[in-house]
């Protein structure tokens, strides 16, 4: 008979039924396994986010070296920027403070448009373009693509104005793609350029594989202090590139002058914005004065332009991808047409629209709503198609709106 202590354990030292587990029971070898098991995927669970964002941060730094993003400016270059007026506290600033984010409820209303209204923003059916033999333009006509790239022959030479011919604007291929038109135009149906113009280094503006294929065929790249690093980088030699600040003007050989002037806009292909200088173009040639507005909200600065350079026989000016949420850095139609009449314009060519969808718009809103303004203010709309020869002074002929009856 065993005698029991008050410990529990009995006399002879032989241990007691049950006691190496719960409530005196020992604790299955399989439980024990089951338990470590389940600590290994609790702190699997807990670790797999943070390993996932290192992962995705470690793959979006490498894919930020990709040469589609260009290079910021550094050594004398960037000296140089640093000398700029236009430059304070680490980066370019506007003549007048523009806002990215305007109205609440504006912005509101257009991302609910965007969402739920099943909207336009693209268009169904393929977009009309004219087949023209681009290397044989006659002086004093330009040729439209759509967007804000055109070509101009003038004095006899030719201007190439922000290119762009692939397939997207996003520094992701799969986003922001081209509307479906009936033709779409290759870099190598380009004639020689003479002059490449670059407004800023946005990538519906500014496109490394066009550029990078042109390189060869382009004589001079005129374009906004820093963009050159991109060019740069993307192989072009430093004596094509002409980088200038707001007032500055090239006269590369007789007979063809262009000025930077100023706009109200940002730039940025990567992380870190405003590093290059956005501008508009005043170009002068074969006695003809041209000025492009390229990207930017309305201000005085049009109506100071007109009386600086007197009018101007043909303005090239943004009217698209617009919106109350960031308005201080597009143009609404109605600010399109206005800045026609400040400017002082014979003739005014609607662009930044047509080819891709960056806003929350129907994709011909900007076309209709600018046509209704022009009309209403009398000033000379041309809205030529895709592709399609436009003399730079002197068109006497009424455009069709070729974008009614369009899906």
């Amino acid at each position: 008979m065993t005698v029991r202590t008050g410990s529990g354990r009995p006399e002879n030292g032989t241990p007691a039924a049950g006691g190496g587990g719960k409530g005196g029971a020992p604790a299955p070898a399989g439980s024990k396994r089951k338990g470590r098991r389940l600590r290994r995927m609790l702190l699997w669970l807990a670790l797999a986010p943070v390993a996932l964002a290192l992962l995705l941060g470690a793959a979006g730094a490498l894919y930020l070296r990709h040469p589609r993003f260009g290079a910021l400016p550094e050594g004398e270059r960037l000296a140089r920027i640093e000398r700029s007026p236009n430059w304070r506290d680490g980066e370019f600033r506007n003549l007048e403070p523009a806002r990215e984010a305007g109205e609440e409820p504006g912005r509101r209303r257009g991302m609910l448009d965007f969402l739920f209204r099943g909207g336009r923003t693209a268009p169904q059916d393929p977009l009309p373009v004219v087949e023209t033999d681009l290397k044989s333009l006659p002086d004093g006509e330009f040729v439209w693509f759509g967007h804000s790239s055109f070509l101009l022959a003038l004095g006899g030479r030719t201007f190439l104005v922000d290119p762009v011919f692939g397939g997207s604007v996003s520094p992701v291929p799969f986003a922001v793609k081209t509307y479906r038109a009936s033709r779409a135009y290759r870099p190598e149906e380009l004639p020689d350029i003479d002059y490449v113009l670059l407004s800023h280094d946005h990538h519906d503006h500014v496109d490394h594989a066009t550029l990078r294929s042109l390189m060869s065929r382009v004589g001079k790249v005129i374009c906004g202090l820093g963009i050159g690093a991109h060019l740069e980088r993307w192989g072009y030699p430093p004596g094509k590139i002409l980088e200038g600040d707001w007032g500055d003007a090239f006269e590369p050989e007789p007979g063809v002058r262009v000025t930077l002037e100023t706009a109200r806009h940002f730039s940025g292909r990567g992380l870190k914005w405003n590093r290059s200088l956005w501008v508009s173009f005043v170009l002068e040639a074969g006695g003809r004065r041209v000025f492009y507005s390229g990207d930017g909200g309305y201000g005085r600065h049009f109506a100071e332009l007109g009386r600086k350079w007197g009018g101007f026989d043909l303005a090239f000016l943004e009217d698209g991808q617009y919106d109350l949420a960031w308005k201080d850095i597009h143009l609404s139609p109605e600010e399109t047409i206005q800045a026609a009449l400040d400017l002082g314009a014979e003739a005014t060519v609607p662009v930044h629209n047509s080819r891709y969808s960056i806003s929350y718009h129907d994709w011909d809103d900007p076309l209709v709503r600018a046509r209704e303004a022009a009309r209403s203010r009398g000033v000379n709309l041309m809205t030529p198609l895709m592709g399609e020869r436009v003399k730079v002074a002197g068109e006497e002929r009424a455009f069709p709106a070729w974008w009614e009856g369009r899906r």
